[in-house]
């Protein structure tokens, strides 16, 4: 048998460093202010996170290249046209 082996995805590096240093998903979500499930979806299992997420991370002292994207953020509401008429 042949094991096949690939280069680690950021994910897994990112699970491993919290691993390392004995920091479990439930902690990181208590201090980052949100679920276990919303970290994992957000930031943990994802390519991609919010800047404030990313920075949240950053100041926890998650290491650069461990960090999601920044995903840029849709805007809410469409903006209001201005009256021409007036």
């Amino acid at each position: 048998m042949h094991l096949i082996l690939t280069e680690p995805t950021r994910i897994d590096k990112l699970k491993g460093w919290l691993r390392m240093n004995r920091i479990s998903q439930r902690q990181l979500a208590r201090c980052m202010g949100m679920s276990q499930t919303k970290l994992n979806s957000l930031v943990v299992n994802s390519n991609h996170a919010t800047e404030k997420r990313v920075e949240q991370l950053r100041t926890l002292g998650v290491p650069e290249e461990l960090l999601p994207a920044v995903r840029e953020r849709r805007p809410r509401h469409k903006p209001q046209k201005e009256n021409a008429a007036l």
